[in-house]
């Protein structure tokens, strides 16, 4: 849980939920990541690889990046909060959305569990 922090990386990369190759067995050490979040400024891609899972609830808060801008990705959920605004960087990949808040697509693409959204075409 985050509130009022100031966040910044070099890298572009604000969460990286990917599994780890050097311990576990292959195919079952992804992560999983509980990730909430209000009164932010976020920005940054979120990296989920197909074996890990998130969960990104965000609320007064606006977010500008994508989220697994290489369309792999594994379970995620989320919930964009009332007075909270999306701002996709890249086209973005998610499971499953709540949209109480805003997104703004800046000329990008939103798949929500394969069905493409667009500016001409919102997510509900």
């Amino acid at each position: 849980n985050l509130e009022n922090c100031n966040l910044n990386f070099g890298s572009n990369i604000l969460i990286d939920v990917s599994s780890q190759n050097q311990w576990g067995h292959v195919g079952s050490n992804g992560g999983s990541l509980n990730f909430t979040c209000q009164n932010e400024k976020l920005e940054g891609n979120i990296i989920v690889d197909s074996i890990s899972s998130l969960s990104f609830n965000f609320k007064f808060t606006s977010f500008s990046g994508a989220i697994n801008p290489n369309g792999s990705f594994g379970n995620t959920n989320i919930i964009i909060g009332s007075d909270s605004t999306w701002t996709l960087t890249e086209d973005s990949y998610v499971t499953s959305l709540v949209n109480n808040g805003n997104i703004n697509y800046a000329g990008h693409t939103l798949y929500v569990n394969g069905v493409a959204y667009s500016e001409s075409n919102q997510f509900p």
